[in-house]
């Protein structure tokens, strides 16, 4: 019998988290530090993912760096507005 692979559910969380992030930074309602709490989640997330991948043989490898990416793509736009001041 043929066992197949199971996807990593940190992947998917990462990927969700990444995703919710970026529709965080485009909505200036909603700015604050959760934004920067998401993309930080994110990061770690992904970066436990890989490592589970590797360890343990799932699937989900695409997803993870796919929302390891969108994390840092959300770190490094909250640190610019969090550093552009305000007029």
């Amino acid at each position: 019998m043929v066992q197949t692979k199971s996807y990593s559910l940190l992947a998917f969380i990462s990927l969700i988290l990444g995703i919710v992030s970026i529709f965080l930074i485009a909505s200036p309602g909603l700015r604050s530090f959760t934004d920067l709490i998401f993309s930080i989640l994110t990061i770690i997330f992904g970066i436990i993912a890989l490592v589970e991948i590797k360890k343990i043989n799932k699937k989900g490898k695409g997803l993870a760096i796919t929302g390891l990416i969108l994390g840092i793509i959300s770190l490094i736009f909250n640190a610019i507005m969090l550093l552009t001041p305000v007029y």
